[in-house]
């Protein structure tokens, strides 16, 4: 829960036991992920943030929040909208662009995803799950533990 390696579960085949056996690895701030010829863009503010800064949030993420309050943060870092431009006549699934956000100094700005998931050293598809079990911004899936009584 705070990005530590830690040993996970896997399901053995023969016997279907579950075993900590998956060494799952630290999180770490990982390069900014920002287009060389867009580091100066004036819609997107990637230059904007310092390593320092960088670093700032992901601790913060990683160290302050629990699972369910990183969810709430993320969801309120992403603003959904319709899709700009259509490339292909045919009937497309996608009907939702985002724009991903970081905060500084209390004022939101726009960055590219790269850079957003680098910055808080989580998988796009850890994002668009959260998006996906989330309504107005509150988490619909609550993560319990359950522990076994003896």
């Amino acid at each position: 829960m705070k990005g530590k390696s830690y040993k996970g579960l896997k399901k053995q085949a023969d016997d279907g036991k579950w075993v900590y056996c998956v060494h799952k690895k630290t999180r770490l701030l990982t390069p900014r992920g920002c287009p060389k010829k867009y580091e100066s863009s004036k819609v997107k503010s990637c230059s904007k943030f310092s390593e320092e800064e960088r670093q700032e949030i992901f601790l913060r993420f990683w160290d302050r929040l629990d699972w369910n309050q990183r969810k709430v943060y993320v969801n309120s870092l992403i603003q959904s909208g319709a899709v700009g431009r259509k490339t292909t006549e045919v009937n497309s699934r996608r009907n939702v662009s985002y724009e991903f956000f970081l905060r500084k100094n209390g004022e939101s700005l726009c960055v590219f995803k790269n850079m957003f998931l680098s910055t808080l050293g989580i998988r796009e598809k850890t994002v668009y799950s959260w998006l996906k079990d989330t309504q107005n911004g509150t988490p619909q899936k609550v993560n319990t533990i359950k522990k076994k009584t003896a």
